[in-house]
């Protein structure tokens, strides 16, 4: 029924995970404290009883870089479990087990996949050492499984390159230009949809990754003289595939963000004032920046040739935003508490406020 439930070669089983009480009394406990998925899984909106619900893990990025094409990723079901009669589940995964699998810089790609009754749902996304996260899970709008009773083995596929992001979007004027910084270092993190394909079904987007760098070398962009612009990265996605052990046909297909391909790329894109009206101060003179805040989700933020999928909009921790005011300038934020801690700001002439704004 359910192919890739048990695996063959490079998709293996851990052996059951003893639960591990939850502690983050010491900065050495905290390495080794679980990671915890807990969840729903549902069938048209009534419990899944007895859905069977595991976890995979995914190389880091770097090893998947790494592959030639053909080559067979190591993805590991870590931890599996059955949905009690209310479709509950909880699972711990053990971080000292799956150690190679984790960037330095603390991230697991995690995917959940349930089955029941011959259908399935999943999703992958990033997680940090010692975190619970929730995942509910709908069976009954997912596609039949691709495996039938064939085992599954993942093996690197081709390369999309050069993939547009929408990344930033800086809102100012004349008065106030900006200049951008984007260096990609050990603690930045980016996090970018990721899309899944059964059998001859169509493409669907099915999570995220959370991508890091300490594994490579630093790099970094700065672009100045920005006015009211929508800035760009460039990503690199990888496929990758389910082959059936036995058969040898493409049951499954992924696309995953690997790397980046280019920073700040040209030509930036003209965009409209949000016209934010809260939190609001007069600069003169003088330079304010930022390089943290709340980032948005774009939906549609990198399209491949077959999909569109979401990314990270804003600030993380590789970026900075500076401003250098030479005319008055009304400065204005989507926070009561002012723009150091909001997650949009604006940056207008104080001759021409907008309406509503004192």
């Amino acid at each position: 029924m359910y192919s890739l439930l048990r695996a063959a070669l490079t998709l293996t089983v851990a052996a059951p995970l003893a639960l591990i009480p939850l502690s983050t009394t010491s900065a050495a406990a905290a390495e080794t404290d679980p990671i915890v998925v807990v969840g729903r899984v549902t069938d048209g909106g009534t419990a899944a009883s007895a859905a069977r619900v595991e976890v995979r893990v995914w190389p880091t990025a770097a090893e998947l870089a790494a592959l030639p094409e053909g080559g067979r990723a190591e993805v590991k079901v870590a931890a599996v479990t059955q949905a009690d009669a209310h479709g509950s589940y909880r699972l711990w995964l053990d971080p000292v087990r799956l150690r190679r699998y984790i960037s330095s810089a603390g991230l697991l790609d995690v995917e959940v996949v349930s089955a029941f009754e011959g259908r399935h749902d999943r999703l992958a996304f990033s997680t940090a050492v010692g975190t619970t996260k929730t995942i509910e899970l709908e069976v009954g709008a997912g596609a039949p499984l691709g495996g039938g009773v064939d085992l599954c083995v993942i093996e690197a596929g081709e390369w999309y390159y050069n993939q547009r992001e929408r990344f930033l979007l800086v809102h100012n004027w004349a008065g106030a230009k900006a200049t951008v910084e984007q260096a990609i270092r050990g603690d930045a993190t980016h996090t970018l949809g990721l899309g899944l394909k059964v059998g001859s079904g169509a493409w669907e987007s099915r999570g995220t990754r959370t991508m890091t760098w300490s594994e490579s070398a630093e790099a970094g962009v700065s672009v100045s003289g920005i006015v009211n612009k929508a800035l760009y990265n460039s990503v690199n996605y990888r496929e990758f595939l389910c082959r059936g052990w036995q058969s040898g046909k493409i049951l499954e297909r992924y696309v995953r963000p690997v790397s980046f391909y280019d920073l700040l790329q040209e030509p930036h894109v003209d965009i409209t004032h949000w016209n934010l009206r809260k939190g609001c101060t007069v600069r003169s003179t003088g330079k304010l920046w930022k390089k943290k805040g709340t980032n948005q989700t774009v939906k549609n933020g990198v399209d491949l040739p077959f999909l569109d999928l979401s990314a990270q909009s804003g600030y993380d921790a590789g970026t900075r935003v500076g401003f250098t005011i030479k005319q008055p300038t009304r400065v204005c934020s989507n926070s009561k508490e002012g723009w150091v801690t909001a997650s949009r700001i604006e940056l207008r002439s104080t001759q021409a406020p907008p309406p509503g704004v004192e």
